[in-house]
């Protein structure tokens, strides 16, 4: 589990090991840089932790970082178990129509913000509207309960849909100020949240 206060990612994994319950506060940057090295074919890294620190073994590279001390916090109590607005779409569609309209945002994310409005079971308009120009577009998808009319930070879920590899993904809305949730229509065990901007 990863937060830094608007967003959320989750990722179950089986290890296939008889091992007893561990839990560690690992920092993000530390991560990121497990992340870097690592390629999709490297063999299985090997992870000793310790009371303060913890160590990755990743072939000829080895990794130290500190842990951070101290309760994470309670995410599960985060992510709704209820959904307003349920819809179904392929990541590569609604990814394509949110870098384009990024190209009209400038780097004050929150001023201008992406808007996802839902004007019937089977379009979804993506927008943009700055100084430096407007942007509009209606993607097919597929979609049950409320319509939504919601502002995100663009850089948030072009973050998640870049990483999700399924054909379809689920994204759940809790009204226009509740967190939204993307999950790969066939991996349960994946899931990521962002909280919507105000208006």
């Amino acid at each position: 589990v990863a937060i830094d206060g608007f967003r959320l990612a989750l990722r179950r994994k089986e290890i296939g090991a008889d091992l007893p319950v561990m839990k560690f506060i690992i920092p993000g940057k530390s991560l990121g840089e497990v992340s870097r090295i690592l390629s999709p074919n490297d063999s299985p890294v090997i992870i000793y932790p310790s009371q303060n620190h913890i160590l990755f073994s990743m072939g000829k590279v080895k990794l130290v970082s500190r842990l951070i001390q101290g309760e994470y916090m309670n995410y599960r109590g985060i992510i709704p178990q209820t959904a307003e607005t349920t819809m179904t779409i392929a990541p590569a569609v609604i990814l394509a129509a949110i870098e384009r309209a990024s190209l009209v945002i400038t780097t004050e994310e929150r001023r201008y913000p992406v808007r996802l409005t839902m004007t019937d079971d089977e379009t979804l308009v993506v927008s943009a509207n700055t100084e430096i120009g407007t942007l509009r577009e209606e993607i097919p998808v597929t979609m049950t309960g409320n319509r939504i009319d919601i502002d995100f930070n663009p850089r948030y879920f072009l973050d998640a849909l870049k990483v999700i590899d399924d054909d379809e993904i689920s994204v759940i809305f809790n009204g226009s100020m509740g967190p939204c949730v993307l999950k790969p229509m066939e991996n349960q065990d994946f899931a990521y949240l962002v909280l919507p901007l105000r208006r």
